[in-house]
């Protein structure tokens, strides 16, 4: 689970369906990738990152 991502989704408002449809997947396999079921790739990574526009996170600690 990527405690920092979930920590800031919840400060800004965002739902696993807003990035799940950002990323153009269902919300269940966002919900499994953000689990740690199944890992993130690089590009779905930064389009997270990107998709979270009011800070400048570094991946590394969003997915820590």
């Amino acid at each position: 689970m990527y405690k920092n991502l979930l920590s800031e989704m919840k400060k800004l408002k965002i739902t696993n369906s807003d990035i799940a449809q950002n990323l153009n997947m269902s919300e269940k396999e966002f919900e499994r990738k953000i689990k740690g079921d199944k890992p993130f790739n690089l590009n779905e990574a930064i389009a997270i990152r990107d998709f979270l526009t009011s800070k400048v996170f570094k991946i590394d600690y969003l997915f820590k």
